[in-house]
C-alpha cells in the first residue's frame, strides 16, 4: 500500500523551539495506480511511528497519513489535471481541523502531478509546541499556503521517507511549498543537489556552468586561473581597465599605426607610432597621425603633404610629386593631369610635371638656377635637436672645386627654391695655390704631404732651432681633405739613445693652416699650455722601426693616440711626452682641408624629431658592398669609408669612426641604399701584400626626417663676393648681459672651458657681469666666459675687478695674462685693464676668465669692454649637421 511519508525537523538534541510549528512537505507515491485508487475510498485515518532514526543531533520524525473526502470519480475526471476545484471545495473544512501540508503528487508513470495539495490530520504536540497555519500564498498552482522553510531532499525513495533541511527558499515557490523535483538551474549556489540527479551546484555541469567574471578580481570558475590569465577574458577589461590577451600579443591588435604588446600580466600595452611612420603600413602607406590609421598619400591630403612633401589636389583628390612613376603632376590650376607639360607654366610659381625645381628645369623651362652660374650642388642641414631654428647661423666647409674662382668669390647660397639669396660670410679661404711647410727639429724628420715626401733629413743631429727647415710644398697640396704625416727619429745620431724633437707649422697662401706649437724660440718658456696648441695623431715604437704604410691619406689612424705639439724632448713643455723615454721614435700624422670657411644664415631649420640609424656594408680587396636603409628610410649621410686589413692598420669592423678614408663619395643621399666598390684605385694600396677589406656605413633616416636644403652655386668667373659679416651676424647686445659661469673649488677649469669648442650651455646665465654676481662659498674659484664673432682683429681690451688672483684667455684658449697673485686661492687685488688683441682671430673667439678666492667675500666682475665690430651668433645643442649633395651641371 504507497504511503504518505513525511518528516518533523527538530533542532540539535532533539530540542524544539517553544512557540514553533515546522510544517513538513508530504509527497505521495504510489507503488502501483490501482493501489493508489484504494487509497482515495477508503479514508484512512493518520497514523503515528516513532521515531524511526537519529542522525547526529537531528530528529526525524515519520507519519504516516491518508487521504479523505477524495473519491475516484474525482481523481479520474482531473487525474490529469490539478484537482484545484476539489480542493477549494473542502478546504474550509480541513482548515484549522489538522496540520497543514504541502506536499507534491506524482504516479509512477508521471500521469499525475498535483502541487500544494491541502491535507489535514490530528493536531501533532510536542512539548510546548503549538499549531502554526501561517505563510505567503506563493504557491499559485492551488493558491495555497507555504509552511515555513522546509524543502525536501533527496532520500531513499524504498524506505519511505524523504530527507528534510532548513533553506530560505527565497523567491523559489516549488522549493518553499516543499515541492520535489526543482531544477538545479537557478540555485548554483545553496549547497543542495536540487534535482536528485547526483550532482550539486556547478557539478552539475549541465544545469550550471561557472563563469570567470573578469573585471572582478579572483578566480570565479575556478579553473586556477583568474581574471587576464583566464581564456575567457580574451579581448575584455580587467578591473583596472587593461584589454587582456592570455593569448598572446595577437589579441591585442589595434590600428595599424600602434605598437602592441601584451606585459607579463597578460595585458595589452600600446604606444603609438610616429606620425608618417612606414610600419605596418603597405605600399606608399604612411600613419595619418600617431597612433592613426595607414593611409596611402593619394588617398590622404595629410599624408601627401606631411609625409611625402606632395601637394594635394582637391578636384582630382591625387597626391602630386609623392611618387615618380604615377605621371601625376600639378598643373598649377588646381588639377592633376597626366602629361600635360606647356611653357606656360613656367611661371606659375608651381613646381609643374618634370620641372627640376621652381619654375625650372623639364621640357618647356630654363635651367634650375641664378643665371651665369654653371654648377648647383644641394646642401642638406638637419637640425638634430628639439627645438625649430630661426635665423640660425651655420658653418660650412666649402672644399675649392676645379670651377670655383680661387678665392671663392663666385661661391652664392640660395633658398631650397633655387633663387632667394640668403645672407653668407667667408672667414677664410685656402686655395692651395702655395704653402710653405716649417720644421724645428731635433736629431732627424721625414714628412709627407699627400703620400708624396716632402722633406728626409732624417739621419741629421743637431739641436732644434726655428726654423731648422722651410720646405716649399705647393705642388703635393691638393683641393679638399690633406694629409701631413711625418717620422721624428730620436738622437744620439739617431741611434735611438737620447730624446729627439720636432715643432712645425703649415702656411697656405698665405694663411697659417697648422699652427706652430711654440711660439717661443727660447728654451727657457717653451709652451705649457697643450688645450692651445693643435693635436696630431701619434704612434711610438722601438728604435728602429717604421709602421707600414703610415704615411698614406688612406691609412686608418683611429688606433693611434691623439696629442698635442710640440713633440719636444723636455717633459716640462712637451705637451704629448711621445719623446720623453729613449729609445722609441715617434710618427705623427695630421689631417686639413683646404677650402673656404663660410657661415651661412638660414631662416627656418626644423626640428627633425626623427629617429636614424645606421648601416654598415663590408667587401674584400676589388669587392662591392651595398648598404641598405631599413623600409621606409633614405640615407642622410655617408659616415665614413675604410679601406685596408686589421693586420696592418688596426681597421675595426663597423664602428662610429667618422671621415672617409677613401676618395671621393658615393652620390646616394636622398636614396634607400648605397653602393661602394673598394679597391686600389680609388681607395689608394693601403696594407701592400695583406688581403684588405673595405667598409662602408651610412646613416638612415625615416621620412619624418626633414632636412632643410639650401644650394650653393659656383662657376662664374664675372662676379665678385658678396660676403657681408653684418648681415649674417647678429648685433651685439649689451655686452654685460651675454656671460655665463660656473665655479669649483678644484683649482681648474673644466676641460676645455677656455676653447671656441666647449660647449658652455649648462653653465649658469650671468645677468649683468660688472656687477658682483659672486656665490659666497669658502675657497670656491669663479670661471666666467662668453663667445663673440669677430670679421677682423683690432686693439682690443677688457677690465676686470677681482680682489684675488685672476687669469684671462682669449680667442681659442690664448693665455692673456695673471694678475693679484700668481697662484689658486692666494691673495691679492687687480682691476687694471687686460689687452686681449693677441689671442682674437678673425671668426668665433671665447673670452674666457678665471677668478680664484682668497677666504670669503671675493669679487669677479667685467667692469669695461672694448672689442670692435663684434658681434653674436645663435648657439644650439647638438649644433645642426650638414652634408653635400651631387653637384649639377647647368651648363
Amino acid at each position: 500500500m504507497s504511503r504518505f511519508t513525511g518528516f518533523k525537523k527538530f533542532l540539535r538534541k532533539g530540542r524544539i523551539q517553544k512557540g514553533q510549528w515546522y510544517i513538513i512537505a508530504a509527497v505521495l507515491f504510489s507503488y502501483s495506480l490501482l493501489t493508489f485508487f484504494s487509497i482515495f475510498n477508503s479514508y484512512s485515518q493518520i497514523d503515528y511511528t516513532s521515531i524511526v532514526r537519529r542522525d547526529e543531533d537531528l530528529l526525524y520524525y515519520n507519519i504516516f497519513t491518508g487521504l479523505e473526502h477524495i473519491t475516484q470519480t474525482t481523481y479520474s475526471e482531473n487525474r490529469q489535471g490539478d484537482l484545484s476545484d476539489y480542493a477549494q471545495m473542502v478546504r474550509g473544512n480541513l482548515l484549522g481541523k489538522g496540520v497543514l501540508f504541502n506536499y507534491e503528487l506524482k504516479s509512477i508513470g508521471g500521469l499525475i502531478n498535483i502541487k500544494n495539495f491541502e491535507m489535514y490530520g490530528k493536531d501533532i504536540r510536542l512539548g510546548e509546541i503549538s499549531q502554526s497555519n501561517s505563510g505567503s500564498d506563493e504557491c499559485t498552482v492551488l493558491g495555497s499556503y507555504c509552511e515555513g522553510d522546509t524543502k525536501w531532499t533527496c532520500g531513499d525513495f524504498g524506505s519511505g521517507y524523504f530527507e528534510l533541511i532548513s533553506d530560505t527558499c527565497s523567491g523559489d515557490c516549488s522549493c518553499q511549498c516543499g515541492g520535489y523535483g526543482v531544477t538545479e538551474a537557478g540555485h548554483c549556489d545553496d549547497g543542495i543537489d536540487n534535482d536528485c540527479d547526483g550532482r550539486t551546484d556547478y557539478a552539475d555541469s549541465s544545469e550550471c556552468s561557472y563563469t570567470e567574471l573578469c573585471n572582478v578580481p579572483g578566480d570565479e570558475d575556478n579553473d586556477g586561473k583568474s581574471d587576464c590569465y583566464d581564456e575567457e577574458c580574451a579581448g575584455k577589461n580587467d578591473s583596472s581597465g587593461w584589454v587582456c590577451c592570455p593569448g598572446g600579443v595577437s589579441q591585442c591588435v589595434q590600428d595599424d599605426c600602434i605598437v602592441e604588446n601584451c606585459n607579463s600580466s597578460k595585458q595589452c600595452e600600446y604606444v603609438n607610432r610616429l606620425k608618417c611612420a612606414y610600419d605596418e603600413c603597405t605600399g606608399q602607406g604612411r600613419c595619418e597621425s600617431a597612433g592613426g590609421n595607414c593611409a596611402d598619400p593619394d588617398l590622404s591630403p595629410t599624408v601627401c603633404t606631411d609625409c611625402y612633401s606632395g601637394t594635394w589636389d582637391p578636384i582630382q583628390m591625387k597626391c602630386c610629386g609623392d611618387d615618380p612613376t604615377d605621371n601625376w603632376c600639378n598643373t598649377g590650376n588646381g588639377s592633376c593631369v597626366n602629361g600635360v607639360w606647356t611653357s606656360f607654366h613656367c611661371n606659375d610659381l608651381v613646381q609643374n610635371c618634370d620641372e627640376t625645381g621652381l619654375n625650372c628645369g623639364g621640357s618647356y623651362c630654363g635651367h634650375c638656377g641664378l643665371p651665369g652660374y654653371a654648377y648647383k650642388m644641394p646642401v642638406y642641414i638637419s637640425n638634430l635637436g628639439t627645438s625649430g631654428l630661426t635665423n640660425y647661423q651655420v658653418r660650412l666647409e666649402v672644399p675649392r672645386a676645379s670651377a670655383m674662382q680661387a678665392d671663392f668669390d663666385d661661391v652664392r647660397f640660395t633658398l631650397s627654391d633655387g633663387f632667394t639669396l640668403v645672407d653668407y660670410w667667408r672667414e677664410s679661404a685656402s686655395m692651395g695655390s702655395s704653402g710653405t711647410l716649417y720644421l724645428a727639429y731635433d736629431d732627424g724628420v721625414r714628412c709627407y704631404l699627400n703620400d708624396q715626401m716632402v722633406v728626409n733629413v732624417l739621419s741629421e743631429a743637431h739641436g732644434p732651432g726655428w726654423w731648422n727647415k722651410q720646405v716649399d710644398v705647393s705642388s703635393a697640396l691638393q683641393s679638399g681633405e690633406n694629409t701631413l704625416a711625418c717620422w721624428v727619429a730620436n738622437g744620439g745620431e739617431n741611434t735611438g739613445t737620447v730624446q729627439g724633437g720636432l715643432d712645425l707649422k703649415l702656411v697656405v697662401d698665405g694663411r697659417t693652416v697648422i699652427a706652430q706649437s711654440d711660439d717661443d724660440s727660447s728654451a727657457s718658456t717653451k709652451d705649457s699650455s697643450c688645450s692651445s696648441n693643435p693635436s696630431f695623431k701619434y704612434y711610438t715604437c722601438s728604435h728602429p722601426c717604421e709602421p707600414t704604410n703610415w704615411y698614406k691619406k688612406a691609412y686608418d689612424d683611429s688606433a693611434w693616440n691623439t696629442g698635442y705639439g710640440p713633440f719636444a724632448p723636455t717633459s716640462t713643455w712637451g705637451c704629448a711626452n711621445a719623446l720623453t723615454s729613449a729609445p722609441d721614435d715617434v710618427f705623427i700624422r695630421k689631417k686639413f682641408t683646404l677650402g673656404a670657411v663660410f657661415w651661412v644664415e638660414v631662416p627656418s631649420i626644423p626640428s627633425s624629431g626623427s629617429s636614424t640609424s645606421t648601416k654598415c656594408c663590408s667587401a674584400s680587396e676589388g669587392g662591392t658592398c651595398t648598404a641598405t636603409c631599413p623600409a621606409g628610410t633614405t640615407v642622410s649621410q655617408v659616415k665614413y669609408i675604410k679601406y685596408g686589413a686589421s693586420a696592418c692598420s688596426n681597421l675595426g669592423a663597423c664602428d662610429s669612426s667618422a671621415g672617409a678614408s677613401c676618395a671621393g663619395q658615393p652620390n646616394c643621399i636622398g636614396q634607400s641604399s648605397c653602393t661602394w666598390t673598394f679597391n686600389n684605385a680609388n681607395c689608394g694600396d693601403t696594407c701592400y701584400g695583406y688581403v684588405k677589406t673595405g667598409y662602408l656605413t651610412v646613416v638612415c633616416s625615416s621620412p619624418a626626417t626633414t632636412n632643410t636644403t639650401i644650394y650653393m652655386y659656383y662657376g662664374n668667373a664675372t662676379v665678385s663676393t658678396t660676403s657681408n659679416f653684418a648681415g649674417t651676424f647678429d648685433s651685439l647686445p649689451d655686452w654685460k648681459t651675454i656671460w655665463t659661469r660656473t665655479q669649483n673649488s678644484a683649482c681648474s677649469g673644466p676641460s676645455g672651458w677656455t676653447n671656441v669648442g666647449y660647449d658652455d650651455s649648462p653653465w649658469t646665465a650671468i645677468t649683468d657681469v660688472s656687477a658682483d654676481f659672486w656665490n659666497q662659498c669658502e675657497d670656491c674659484d669663479m670661471y666666467i666666459r662668453t663667445k663673440i664673432m669677430l670679421p677682423s682683429v683690432s686693439a682690443s681690451t677688457i677690465s676686470v675687478l677681482s680682489d684675488d688672483g685672476q687669469w684671462v684667455y682669449a680667442g681659442d684658449g690664448t693665455y692673456i695674462r695673471n694678475c693679484g697673485c700668481g697662484s689658486c686661492h692666494c691673495p691679492g687685488t687687480c682691476s687694471s685693464s687686460a689687452t686681449i688683441t693677441s689671442g682674437l682671430r678673425v671668426g668665433e673667439n671665447a673670452i674666457a676668465i678665471w677668478c680664484t678666492e682668497h677666504q670669503v667675500a671675493e669679487t669677479c666682475s667685467v667692469t669695461a669692454w672694448n672689442v670692435p665690430n663684434a658681434r653674436v651668433r645663435k648657439y644650439a645643442s647638438p649644433e645642426p649637421t650638414y652634408a653635400y649633395g651631387p653637384a649639377e651641371y647647368l651648363g
